[in-house]
């Protein structure tokens, strides 16, 4: 039975109202509440929502009441979850306290609560991993990860005001402490920050902290982890971090410490780490360093209907890289492509893909002895990696080497007998060596795996006039000028077909086509040079012939 009985205890929660790098935006009454994106495993993302009404808070609601948008993009939700009754999620907890002398009423409080706490999240079936951090001017690892609730409930009983009275301290380091630490990286990361002071940075007149604020803030982000501060709302500013500046730019919940007696801080933080629904969705783009906005809408009659959102960059992962210059790479941009792969490479110099699909860039802008240094590379570190033996015949083919090509391929060819690009690379490989029977069952071979493979049916030409089927010869040239009509080598075995039919006036209307589109081709203009004279056009056959010869025709 749902029930529209709201909970008694009025909001403390509160939320940055603007920031350059973050937003927020709530339902009206500010109900649902994004608490973090996780972005860690991207291109999966993990969305934690915390619904403050009872009817929510008690795990009613499904996974059917809740609709996700990534950049006004609907994306389907993965997976879902309400932390306080699905038995075997995980929760690793890192508490970061301060501990000086002016935190006698909380110490109190968290030692009268600690129990209640653990004992709320191991009755919720939760996976729970807790820590605990202290803070001064120096920072003190009380209880490092932990799965036993007992050993964390002594470190915290074990808590003593002391010091301190010199404000800022050390909060920072604190939190870098648990981040070096590490999480689990299927838990949900929280960290929870306990202090009534500014904090210490990295040269700030002090010898105290090792960090600064943008420091933080980037590793809290690439982290994953819920970042929790209570800390006052202070009514004059300082030179030193107010960590609500912190939780401002990271997107993160911050809890005003003196906004009420700090036990009952304490009872609503542990209702959100036991009331808290999960969503993951895998992100529709992966591109990396691009803003993306994530909008959750809950629509559950009779309890709540409200929506939040939150942003967060895409990772400088080495894949998400790699994926973009994937995507320049098929829309034909390969200049650009390479500066994402040598980011790729740069984040992960051993990713073999990377070099790979850069040696295929290279290749395609004709730097085929810089394509073949790189995709030597990735086969050193994968021999396995069949693309990558692929891009070497295509080099070694552009530079004249068929021998070492025919080798490349079928490696190639080994690692996956499926490559339509091995094959037709061969066909080409072998066309060059004069073994035209063996050309034309690699082009076969290449075209029945990719039926629209244009520059196969090109080669299947080749090898078809060289053997003197010429009527086959210009079918198979038809079909790859339909496939792609700016392929210069289908038009130029059109022509070579045509000329040796004695269809002159037809070759050289497909020879100039030849040329236009690529006015290096030497075959072409002398092949033309042929038509031209057999017609009687001697002039203009002499200057095609000087043409071709300009451009190294040896014949």
């Amino acid at each position: 039975m749902v029930t529209t009985v709201e909970a008694q205890a009025q909001p403390m929660l509160s939320f940055p109202a603007d920031s350059s790098s973050t937003t927020i935006a709530s339902s009206e009454n500010n109900v649902v509440k994004i608490l973090g994106l996780d972005f860690s495993a991207f291109p999966k993302i993990k969305v934690n929502l915390f619904i403050d009404k009872f009817c929510a808070m008690v795990g009613n609601l499904k996974k059917e009441n809740f609709k996700v948008k990534e950049n006004n993009t609907n994306v389907a939700i993965d997976n879902f979850y309400f932390t306080g009754n699905t038995s075997g999620q995980k929760l690793d907890l890192a508490v970061v306290f301060d501990d000086t002398g002016s935190m006698g009423e909380e110490i109190s409080a968290m030692k009268s609560k600690v129990r209640g706490l653990t004992d709320q999240l191991d009755g919720s079936g939760i996976d729970t991993k807790y820590a605990l951090v202290t803070f001064k001017d120096r920072y003190s690892v009380k209880t490092n990860w932990t799965s036993d609730p007992a050993v964390f409930r002594s470190s915290v009983n074990s808590l003593q005001e002391k010091g301190g009275d010199d404000e800022p301290e050390v909060s920072l380091d604190a939190i870098e402490a648990v981040l070096t630490m590490g999480f689990r990286t299927d838990a949900q990361k929280i960290i929870l920050v306990i202090t009534d002071a500014h904090a210490h940075y990295k040269n700030d007149s002090s010898i105290f902290s090792n960090y600064t604020k943008e420091e933080i803030e980037k590793d809290l982000k690439e982290s994953g982890a819920i970042f929790i501060p209570v800390s006052p709302n202070f009514e004059k500013s300082s030179t030193y971090v107010d960590l609500r500046e912190v939780a401002n730019d990271t997107q993160s919940m911050w809890i005003e410490i003196n906004r009420a007696d700090f036990s009952t801080i304490l009872e609503q933080l542990q209702g959100i780490l036991t009331g808290t629904y999960v969503i993951e969705y895998t992100s529709p783009n992966q591109m990396p360093s691009e803003n993306r906005t994530v909008l959750a809408t809950v629509n559950a009659p009779g309890c709540v209907e409200g929506r939040a959102s939150g942003t967060y960059i895409t990772p400088d992962s080495a894949w998400a890289w790699l994926l973009k210059g994937n995507a320049l790479f098929l829309h034909g941009n390969y200049g650009e492509s390479i500066p994402c792969y040598d980011k790729a490479i740069e984040l992960d110099p051993n990713l073999a893909l990377a070099w790979s699909n850069k040696g295929t860039s290279l290749n395609q802008l004709g730097k085929y002895g810089e394509a073949l240094e790189v995709v030597d590379k990735a086969i050193e570190l994968d021999p396995n990696l069949s693309s990558a033996w692929n891009s070497k015949g295509y080099a070694l083919n552009s530079l004249g080497r068929y021998n070492e090509s025919l080798q490349a391929c079928d490696k190639a060819i080994e690692l996956n007998p499926d490559l339509a690009d091995a094959w037709a690379i061969k066909g080409y490989a072998l066309n060059s060596l004069g073994r035209y029977d063996e050309g034309l069952q690699a082009c076969d071979e290449a075209i029945q795996l990719n039926p629209d493979y244009a520059e196969a049916w090109a080669n299947k030409g080749w090898a078809l006039n060289s053997l003197g089927r010429y009527d086959e010869a210009l079918q198979a040239c038809d079909k790859a000028i339909k496939l792609n009509p700016d392929l210069a080598d289908a038009w130029a075995n059109k022509g070579q077909a045509l000329n040796a039919q004695g269809k002159y006036d037809e070759a050289i209307e497909c020879f100039d086509e030849a040329v236009r589109l690529d006015p290096n081709d030497i075959d072409a203009w002398n092949n033309m040079s042929v038509a031209l004279e057999a017609l009687g056009r001697n002039t203009e056959a002499s200057t095609a012939f000087a043409k071709a010869k300009e451009l190294g025709y040896e014949g």
